[in-house]
C-alpha cells in the first residue's frame, strides 16, 4: 500500500493492468492540471489482471481477466483521498472477463467474458449490486455461431463490451467473434429478451465490434471495429425501430500501416468530438460531430505518447485526455482545445508497467 502521503490533486486517476502475481495490478495517483502535477498514492496487489475498471459513486468495480474462470471485485472508494478497500468480489461463469458496465442507478453491473475457445466462448453476465457488493449472478446470456475468420479470432462468440442505452430501457452487446452487435430489453429486475430483429445490428464479414460510443441517448451509436479498422455510425428511427447506417470510416486511410486494431472508442462530454484509439499506428484519431446528422469528419490523428494505446479517458470537465499505452507501460496526459477538439501533450508520462484502463474523476 505504501505510506500515507499529502493530497495533492484536482483529480483522482485509476488505472487497471496486466500484472504478475507479485506485482500491482491497480494504481491510484492524484492530478493537478493547472500545476502539471501527479503524484503517485498507492497500489493494489488484490486482484489478478485487473485489466478493466468500473467506476460508480462510491465504489470501483475491477475484472480480473483470466483463462480459466471469472471474477468482479468491489472496492469501496474513501470519496476524501481517493483510496480504495476491498468490499466484495464475485466469482462468475466465462473466461478472460474483458469489460464492465454499469447502468444509470448503480443497480447492475454486466460484465463482458470473451472467452477462449469455442468451449469456452464468449458469454455476458448480470449482476445485481446492494451498496456495492456484487450479488448473485442473476442473468447469462451465450450465442452460438461461426464468424468470418473461423480459423482464429471468429471460431466462436466473442462478447468484447456492453453498455446502456434509451434511459436504460435496452442494452447493447458487441460480438466480435460474430461480426454482431446485439440490443436486448432490459427489464428493472436484471433480466433481458432479445429486442426486435430490426433492432439487431449486423455489421460486414470480418469487422469484428469492439467497443461502442453513444450519442443523444442512443439515437446515434459509433461502433469501431478491432478486425476491420473502421468506424461505423449508425442512426436509430424510432418509429421503425431500426438502426439506419449512415457512416463506415477508414481509421488509417491513406497509411501503409497493415494491422491497426483500434481499440477505445469516446465522445466528449458536450457530444461535439470522437477519438479513437489505433493500437498500430500508437495514435488518438480526432472527429468532429455534426450536430444535425451525427456524422463524422476527420480533424486530425495525435501520437498517443506510447505503443499499444489500449484505452482512454476523457475527464468529465472535458479539459484532458490520458491514454494507456499497454506495451511501453505508460500514462500519456494531454489537454483538450475545447473548442477545437485537438489534443496537446503536457509532456512526460506516468509509469505503469502493462497498463491496460484508465480513467479519472473530479475529487
Amino acid at each position: 500500500m505504501g505510506e500515507p502521503v499529502t493530497i495533492i490533486n484536482d483529480y483522482f486517476i485509476y488505472v487497471g493492468s496486466y500484472n504478475d502475481s507479485d506485482s500491482p495490478g491497480i494504481y491510484l495517483f492524484s492530478f493537478d492540471g493547472e500545476q502539471r502535477k501527479l503524484q503517485f498514492v498507492e497500489s493494489y496487489n488484490i486482484v489478478k489482471n485487473p485489466s478493466y475498471l468500473a467506476l460508480g459513486e462510491k465504489h470501483l468495480y475491477a475484472v480480473s481477466e483470466l483463462p480459466d474462470k471469472s471474477t468482479i471485485y468491489s472496492f469501496k472508494r474513501d470519496l476524501s483521498n481517493g483510496r480504495l478497500e476491498l468490499n466484495d468480489l464475485m466469482h462468475t461463469g466465462g473466461t478472460y472477463m474483458c469489460h464492465l458496465s454499469l447502468d444509470s442507478n448503480e443497480r447492475h453491473i454486466v460484465a463482458a467474458c470473451y472467452g477462449n475457445s469455442p468451449k469456452y466462448k464468449g458469454n455476458l453476465v448480470i449482476c445485481p449490486i446492494d451498496e456495492g457488493k456484487v450479488m448473485n449472478q442473476g442473468y447469462e446470456i451465450q450465442r452460438d455461431g461461426i464468424g468470418y475468420y473461423s480459423d482464429t479470432r471468429q471460431e466462436c462468440s466473442h462478447i468484447h463490451s456492453s453498455g446502456f442505452l434509451l434511459n436504460d430501457r435496452y442494452m447493447y452487446v458487441a460480438d466480435l467473434g460474430l461480426d454482431k452487435v446485439y440490443l436486448y430489453e432490459m427489464n428493472r429486475d436484471g433480466t433481458v429478451k432479445l429486442a426486435p430483429d430490426t433492432m439487431q445490428i449486423a455489421l460486414p464479414d470480418g469487422e469484428g465490434p469492439r467497443h461502442l460510443a453513444i450519442r443523444g441517448n442512443g439515437k446515434y451509436l459509433y461502433i469501431v471495429t478491432e478486425l476491420g479498422g473502421h468506424v461505423f455510425v449508425y442512426e436509430f428511427d424510432s418509429y421503425a425501430r431500426s438502426w439506419k447506417l449512415k457512416q463506415r470510416i477508414c481509421l488509417i486511410d491513406g497509411h501503409t500501416i497493415d494491422e491497426n486494431y483500434p481499440s477505445e472508442i469516446r465522445i466528449c462530454n458536450d457530444d461535439r468530438f470522437l477519438y479513437v484509439a489505433n493500437r498500430g499506428e500508437n495514435t488518438i484519431a480526432i472527429f468532429g460531430i455534426n450536430a444535425l446528422t451525427g456524422e463524422l469528419e476527420f480533424i486530425d490523428r495525435c501520437d498517443s505518447g506510447g505503443k499499444w494505446p489500449r484505452h482512454f479517458c476523457i475527464s468529465d470537465d472535458d479539459r484532458y485526455l490520458l491514454v494507456a499505452n499497454q506495451l511501453d507501460g505508460n500514462i500519456s496526459i494531454f489537454s483538450r482545445d475545447r473548442q477545437t477538439g485537438c489534443l496537446i501533450t503536457m509532456g512526460g508520462s506516468f509509469s505503469v508497467p502493462n497498463a491496460s484502463f484508465v480513467t479519472m474523476v473530479l475529487r
